[in-house]
Parts: structure tokens; C-alpha cells; sequence
């Protein structure tokens, strides 16, 4: 890992504003030399570069960074205008140092995880290299390990999401009796541990702190206001109280763990919940004394069964059994809740007013109109994706749209097969109007044949051939119903003879 003095001048030469933009590039490098005012009136000229010079490996002298950042101001400040930007940038490079200054300070103890973490890795060289053709994203434990190596992970986060997507990856690509899936399900275990035991160190760590009437303490459940929704507020446990004085004001707050609500998060269509049911995350977020809004209390699933804490209304109670990955967007089942708990609190007792017997919490799916979002970060480290209402309706709401035609009364009726009582018949030769029509114009008589059989008068010409006029006959008695269909059927067979 680099210096702490290197990473802090790297950090202020990439810092950008609200905009984008470098906030301290005129900072960078010493004003031209043909601007012969400024170095007449300024002795000691100091920049970005004149300072990462003195700290070249081939320098021996030891340099305090904040002093000579505080000449670079001391100089904008002398030479340029009051209202002029050069002025009002120089003005924030102390502050932001001191930023990063602690930035510094929890990288520190994050690269000492991670390196935990990948030191405990080196038994699991079967994930060193994975087929990059079966995945969209491909990615080995040997990539990450040249990341770390390279000082490439920044935060806490960005290291999690790779090993997250190596574990997706891995379970993706071999099945769940290989050794491989065994041991991607091994380094989740191993990465949750890392989680369980990061806590924010910011400002100065207090036992407990009084807010108002209210005193807080490490352990305790607050409260917090959601600008997403002031009628259900954010839920965290407090992992450590702070303080902060200078010379104009004093401060004071809380680090929190969030708790998510079921409709904060993204979870698979018609998932049932309990009522009062909460997620653990490992997000830690900080907050001042005005964001807390009271007090709440959640237990663990076989203590909410079992009983209730004295001093808490029923809607202030909440149960947890699962923990949430916010990069991932999984749930899991806490198997240790005590390792979930701040170090201070771990070996505390539950005081519980037991149940007569214990109780057997309902479960219902949640309605799509209570879907929102999750509370809002503050972090810039924190790069988990985001998604707004819109988003989390639609990817716990996914059901296919199938366009339904309106057709007229007629248009949508079918069969399957024919209607049995239709009878197949061969297509006539003479129309049945043409055929009446030649019975009307032309007196014949035919002998009466079959007994009670009446048979239309048909002209018998010895120009048509008698086989059409059997046919003509036939398709006549056919338009009187089956009876005499089949009648006139033994008719034409005794003509025919």
C-alpha cells in the first residue's frame, strides 16, 4: 500500500467538485516562469509536483505534508484576489486534506482485511482460473489478487463485489457436488466474517452518547429519517458513537448498520414475509444527532418467537432471521446472530418477558404499491448499484405482457374437430333451384318403385345421359333429409339393374 503522504496528494489532484471537475488543478504545477509578479512576490513557491518531488525515494528528509500544503494556500492567498476562484480553491485544500486524512486511516484497516481475506485464499487455488467464455463477466481469484496487489480496491466494497462475483460466477459454471461450488460457498462464508466485523471510525468513539432526553449507546436499535418516506423510517443498530469539536461548533451522532424493510429490497415475486420482518445489511452509514428519531428493538427470530423486551410498544418490535447482500441482491438465513452484533454487546443477555407458549409468526406476499426504495447513502465509496421506485417495481413485479386482440362475435369461434352431426357429402353436379325448376317446366312421370317413397317429377331426355339424371335424382330426394336420401340410394340402385 502506498504512503500515506503519497496517497493523500494523489487524492487531492484527482479530487473533482459537484461537476466533475478538478478542484485543485491549478494546484498541480508552479505558475509559468514568465510570470515574473508572482515569483517576485512569492519566496517560497510550492505545488503538488514540488512536493511528490520531495518525496522521491532518493529524498532523505522527512516532509510534513500538511505544512506544505498550508504554504501552498498561504501563497493563492497573497497573490490573488479575494473574490477570485484561485482564492476560494485554496481556501478547501486543508479541509479536504483532513478528509482524506482519515479516509486514509480506514483504507489502512481495510487492506489488512483484505489481505486476511487473501491470505486464507491461498488454499483455494482451484479458483485461481475459471472458463472465460461461460460467463459475461469473467474473473478469477488470481485477478483479484493482482487488483489488490496493485492497490486497485479503494474501499471495502469494490473488493466485495468482485469476490461476490466470483462466487456468482463459479456456482454458475460447475455444479453444487463440485469442489469448486464447495469452495465459492467456503469464501462466502469466510467474505460474510469480514462484513460482520467492519465498524466506523469517525470522530472521536464515545460509549454513548444523550440526544434530547434520550441516551444511545453501542447496541442499541434507532430510528432514522427517511427522505424517501417520513412514515417509515430507516432502522439501524448503533455500532459506535462520535463527537467531533473545533472552534465554531460541536457535533455529535452515530454509526448505524442498516436494517432493510421487506419493500427496500429486491426479492423474487410473491415472497412472503413476516409483519414486522427487517434484513440485515452490512452498510454502516453515519449520522448527526437531529437524524435520530427514537428508539426500536429487533430480535432475532427464536427470541421474537419466544417472547417480547419490556418498555416497547408492539409496532417497535421487529424480527430479523436473514441477512441482505446489497451487491449481490440475495437473502440468507443468519445462522450465528451474535457475530451480527456490535463487539461490546456480544456477550450482553436478552432480558425477554416470555410467552405462555410460543407464538407462530404469519406470512403474506407484499403488494406492489408498497415497493421503495432503500434509504439514501451518503458514502462516495459506496458504488452498489441504485434504483429508483420504478426500477424495484418492475424487478419484483416481472409478469409477461401478452397482447389479447378484441375480435367481433363471430371472429374467435373454432372447432377442434367437426361438429358430429354434419354429414359428408359429395358436391353436387346441378344446383337444387336449377333441378326444381326443370321438375316445374317439364310434366314427367316415374314409376313408383320403393313403397311409400313420393319422387319428385323429373324429365327423363334421352339426350342426357342416365347416369346424370339418376345423379340430378339423388341430390333432389337428398334436400328432404336423410331418410330420403337413403331412399333414394336403393332407387338409383334399381334403376341401374
Amino acid at each position: 500500500m502506498k504512503s500515506q503522504q503519497e496517497w493523500i496528494l494523489e487524492s487531492l489532484e484527482k479530487h473533482v467538485d459537484k461537476n466533475g471537475k478538478l478542484l485543485f488543478e491549478n494546484f498541480i504545477h508552479l505558475p509559468s516562469k514568465e510570470n515574473k509578479e508572482y515569483y517576485k512576490m512569492i519566496t517560497n513557491p510550492v505545488s503538488f509536483t514540488t512536493i511528490k518531488d520531495k518525496l522521491g525515494p532518493m529524498q532523505n528528509k522527512p516532509v510534513d505534508l500538511k505544512k506544505e500544503l498550508a504554504t501552498i494556500v498561504e501563497n493563492a492567498s497573497n497573490f490573488n484576489s479575494r473574490r477570485s476562484a484561485v482564492f476560494k480553491e485554496a481556501q478547501l485544500i486543508l479541509g479536504v486534506y483532513e478528509e482524506y486524512l482519515e479516509k486514509y486511516k480506514q483504507m489502512k484497516e481495510i487492506y489488512q482485511q483484505i489481505d486476511n481475506f487473501m491470505n486464507k485464499c491461498d488454499s483455494y487455488e482451484i479458483l485461481d482460473d475459471l472458463p472465460e467464455d461461460k460467463v459475461e463477466t469473467p474473473i478469477s481469484l488470481s485477478m483479484i489478487r493482482e487488483k489488490h496487489g496493485n492497490q486497485e480496491y479503494t474501499t471495502l466494497a469494490e473488493f466485495e463485489q468482485d469476490i461476490q462475483l466470483l462466487i456468482s460466477n463459479t456456482c454458475e459454471i460447475y455444479g453444487s457436488d463440485t469442489e469448486n461450488h464447495k469452495a465459492a460457498k467456503e469464501l462466502q462464508t469466510m467474505l460474510q466474517e469480514i462484513n460482520d466485523e467492519v465498524v466506523l471510525d469517525q470522530g472521536d468513539d464515545l460509549e454513548e452518547i444523550t440526544i434530547g432526553k434520550t441516551s444511545y449507546k453501542i447496541g442499541d436499535f434507532v430510528y432514522i429519517k427517511n427522505p424517501e418516506d417520513d412514515s417509515q423510517p430507516t432502522i439501524g443498530q448503533v455500532f459506535s458513537c462520535w463527537q467531533e469539536k473545533d472552534e465554531k461548533s460541536e457535533k455529535q451522532g452515530l454509526n448505524v448498520c442498516w436494517f432493510l424493510r421487506p419493500n427496500q429490497i429486491v426479492a423474487k415475486q410473491n415472497t412472503k414475509f413476516m409483519l414486522q420482518e427487517v434484513f440485515k445489511t452490512n452498510h454502516l452509514e453515519r449520522y448527526e444527532d437531529s437524524e435520530i428519531l427514537g428508539k426500536c428493538i429487533v430480535l432475532f427470530y427464536r427470541d421474537y418467537v419466544k417472547g417480547t423486551v419490556k418498555g416497547f410498544d408492539k409496532k417497535d418490535v421487529y424480527v430479523c432471521e436473514s441477512r441482505y447482500n446489497e451487491n449481490a441482491k440475495t437473502v440468507s438465513k443468519i445462522k450465528n446472530w451474535v457475530q451480527c452484533l456490535p463487539e461490546k454487546v456480544k456477550n450482553v443477555e436478552l432480558d425477554l418477558e416470555l410467552y405462555p407458549t410460543p407464538i407462530v409468526p404469519t406470512r403474506a406476499a407484499l403488494g406492489q404499491e408498497h415497493v421503495q426504495p432503500e434509504p439514501k447513502r451518503r458514502r462516495d465509496e459506496d458504488n452498489a448499484p441504485k434504483f429508483t421506485r420504478d426500477q424495484l417495481q418492475k424487478l419484483q413485479n416481472q409478469r409477461p405482457q401478452y397482447h389479447v386482440p378484441i375480435k367481433g362475435p363471430m371472429e374467435g369461434k373454432w372447432y377442434p374437430t367437426p361438429p358430429v352431426n354434419v354429414v359428408k357429402r359429395n358436391a353436387t353436379r346441378h344446383s337444387l333451384e336449377y333441378l326444381l325448376h326443370m321438375a316445374k317446366k317439364k310434366k314427367t312421370v316415374v314409376a313408383k318403385v320403393v313403397p311409400k317413397v313420393i319422387v319428385p317429377e323429373v324429365q327423363m331426355k334421352e339426350s342426357i345421359p342416365r347416369e346424370e339424371q339418376l345423379d340430378a335424382l339423388e341430390n333432389v330426394l337428398a334436400g328432404f333429409g336423410d331418410a330420403l336420401f337413403k331412399d333414394a340410394v336403393k332407387l338409383k340402385q334399381a334403376i341401374h339393374k
